[in-house]
């Protein structure tokens, strides 16, 4: 029994020594060959997105991309400001919404505009789509 006992916890540090200094040693395995995309390969690709889920041209994806951009910077700067109480900041952000939604509604037709602005914010459009 003292035998076995014995055995047992060598083969247990034998085991745990070696495992644990190999998997230290190697080289992370995920992040071998992959580059962090930049600003400019993002930019890329997201006008990519718009331009294959709208079916446009890279002028009209282009302005679709200004619009969403001044849209998030809108809403970086409103969650900046924490002087600002709840019902200033709905009425705020209700705003830059439907700013949005009616610069989308004179760019896009009425499908481009059904994949873009959510359906809740779609009905408060007031102006008509170009096609």
């Amino acid at each position: 029994m003292r035998i076995l006992l014995v055995f047992i916890a060598v083969s247990t540090g034998f085991f745990f020594n070696f495992s644990s200094s190999s998997a230290q040693s190697r080289a992370d395995s995920i992040r071998v060959n992959r580059r962090m995309p930049g600003a400019k390969d993002q930019e890329r690709q997201q006008l990519g997105f718009y331009r294959r889920s709208l079916k446009v041209d890279s002028a009209k994806a282009a302005s679709v991309m200004k619009v969403q951009a001044e849209y998030k910077a809108g809403m970086k700067v409103l969650e900046a400001d924490k002087n600002v109480d709840m019902e200033t900041r709905r009425v705020r952000i209700k705003a830059l919404m439907d700013e949005r939604n009616r610069k989308l509604g004179t760019l896009l037709t009425a499908d481009q505009q059904s994949k873009m602005i959510p359906p809740g914010e779609r009905e408060a459009i007031k102006t008509t789509p170009k096609d």
